[in-house]
């Protein structure tokens, strides 16, 4: 089982504040797979604001390349 200690905000990996984890369950099998931490308020507002920072340039972008884009993402979750 992996067990994460950091969120990703910003573009960037940051260790996360609190130690208090959640365990991550495979749908179809109900196995635990992961652990992950909590994030706390702090975390949560400093990713809704990178996220916010984020969406104009992100909108910018043709629709081709945000597709493009978004179709790598399950590459990146192995």
């Amino acid at each position: 089982m992996q067990a994460f200690t950091s969120h990703y905000i910003a573009g960037s990996w940051v260790k996360a504040e609190s130690s208090e984890v959640f365990q991550v369950h495979d749908s179809n099998t109900e196995e635990g797979i992961a652990s992950v931490p909590a994030g706390t308020v702090g975390e949560a507002a400093r990713a809704v604001l990178a996220a916010r920072q984020a969406l104009e340039a992100w909108s910018n972008l043709p629709v081709e390349t945000r597709g493009d884009c978004v179709a790598q993402i399950p590459a990146g979750l192995n």
